[in-house]
């Protein structure tokens, strides 16, 4: 067998190799107490902010409907904009 062909399947077989070894490293480093601990504090931190952007959308009906008045507006402008 010519080196250049053995070279070829080798580098095709590190490739194939690359992507699986990558996720499991991954999976190990989110396994890891620290960032899991991490990952939690962010879901904490980002179901707080929801429910504060629900409580504020709740209190601001006002806001509400014209933010939706503006956005039904504007897809309106548009798709007239794309007629001939």
């Amino acid at each position: 067998m010519k080196p250049q062909a053995m070279k070829l399947r080798s580098h095709a077989l590190i490739k194939r190799m690359i992507p699986p070894i990558a996720m499991w490293a991954v999976g190990k480093v989110l396994d890891t107490p620290p960032v899991q601990k991490g990952l939690k504090d962010l879901d904490q931190n980002f179901h707080r902010t929801k429910r504060t952007a629900a409580r504020n959308a709740a209190r601001n009906k006002g806001l509400l409907t014209a933010g939706a008045a503006a956005v039904a507006i504007g897809l309106g402008l548009m798709a007239a904009a794309t007629k001939r």
